[in-house]
């Protein structure tokens, strides 16, 4: 699954609640978030090589978040989210 737990996991805590509260509507819920989550990636996924900045710049892409990546781990091996998070 392709999503930041800190987002997933709150929405899918509330789904949850409202199955617990309406058990015949637990797939319809269900079916809505995953539709909702699944939807723009599968978008994405097909038309991102057609935009032409991306083809042009995708080498500068992958660097740059790369480089966001490392500094995010160094920021939580050294317990520093503070520092972003206030940002």
């Amino acid at each position: 699954m392709a999503g930041w737990t800190p987002c997933a996991g709150p929405i899918l805590g509330a789904i949850s609640l409202m199955v617990s509260q309406n058990p015949g509507e637990g797939m319809g819920y269900v079916v809505a978030y995953i539709l909702g989550f699944r939807i723009p990636f599968f978008t994405l996924s097909f038309f991102i090589s057609k935009l032409a900045i991306v083809k042009k710049y995708s080498q500068s892409f992958m660097k740059v978040g790369g480089v966001i990546m490392i500094v995010a781990g160094l920021l939580l091996f050294f317990d520093q989210m503070v520092i972003l998070i206030v940002y």
